[in-house]
């Protein structure tokens, strides 16, 4: 899938949810992501408890479709928010995007479609125009769920791919987030 399927498939979704205000992606609680009904959280300790099974490895999430569902289930075990968010978010990627192999192609698409959800490349641009600088990874925390080292390896990222036409979409989430109507 393109780098651009992949942030249209994000921002998509990410235009679903009820997000407003600069810092709504930072406070954001992914495990509330709305999917019309298509995924169903829950933690693998609940499903664990109620199955009397306990998973043959230790995982931080996995997706299992059953029927017209997906049930994603995420370690919340000592895991910070920001590693939650990000396995949610990886899931989820998992998820709209289709996968079915487990390829290491798919794992990487995941952790791209993650990033892209966490982090869209349309709010680091315009972060980026509005302060006149490209935010250092410790000032994208502030506006995003994203760990410290997710928000530098996408800080390298964006910088290594350089500026990007900005879609329909990706205009409105940035409207929605940053130019509130009055």
């Amino acid at each position: 899938m393109t780098e651009a399927a992949i942030r249209d498939t994000a921002v998509s979704l990410l235009l679903r949810q009820p997000l407003q205000g600069a810092f709504a992606l930072h406070f954001f609680d992914y495990r509330h992501f709305l999917t019309d009904g298509k995924v169903l959280f829950d933690t693998i300790a609940s499903y664990e408890s109620r199955t009397g099974t306990r998973l043959p490895i230790r995982v931080d999430g996995l997706s299992i479709q059953n029927g017209p569902h997906t049930l994603l289930f995420y370690e919340d075990r000592g895991r910070s928010r920001s590693r939650i968010a990000f396995t949610i978010a990886h899931e989820l990627g998992h998820i709209y995007l289709s996968h079915r192999e487990g390829s290491r192609h798919e794992e990487n698409e995941a952790n791209r479609f993650a990033a892209e959800l966490l982090l869209p490349t349309c709010v680091v641009r315009y972060l980026d125009c509005r302060l006149g600088h490209p935010l250092s990874p410790l000032q994208l925390t502030a506006y995003s769920a994203a760990s410290l080292t997710v928000c530098r390896r996408r800080r390298a990222m964006l910088d290594r791919l350089g500026p990007s036409a900005i879609t329909e979409n990706e205009t409105k989430l940035v409207k929605r987030l940053f130019l509130p109507e009055n």
